[in-house]
């Protein structure tokens, strides 16, 4: 349980549109049992900025967190502000995948400046 894949849930999901803000409850629910978690990988799943607020209040209680991939998601500079705003909060952070979330410059420039303050983050892909 160290490790959550969240992407198997998609395939049950997939085109059920009315459903996505329950299975981002969902999935935020069941993140917040384990704070302890150190790998997230939710990629593919069509999440979206307002999606990201909600993921951005359960990552921050998850302190132990070393690996975050969102890649395939539709988050967009305003969702990146929302997961970025809390990367500071996250001491153990080391690796973040963000491809194809349609980040432009903007949402580029706020990640470089919240990982730059978390300090630990060796890796980053989000192009």
């Amino acid at each position: 349980w160290r490790h959550l894949k969240y992407a198997a849930v998609q395939l049950h999901y997939q085109g059920l549109v009315k459903h996505k803000h329950m299975l981002t409850s969902d999935f935020c629910q069941l993140v917040s049992f384990f704070p302890n978690i150190h790998t997230i990988m939710i990629g593919g799943n069509e999440l979206r900025a307002d999606d990201a607020e909600m993921l951005a209040r359960v990552l921050s209680q998850c302190k132990k967190l070393k690996v975050f991939s969102a890649d395939r998601n539709w988050f967009g500079d305003n969702g990146i502000r929302h997961i970025a705003n809390v990367l500071p909060e996250l001491p153990e952070l080391e690796q973040l995948e963000f491809r194809k979330c349609l980040i432009t410059e903007d949402g580029a420039k706020c990640l470089g400046a919240n990982i730059f303050s978390s300090g630990r983050v060796t890796d980053i892909d989000y192009l």
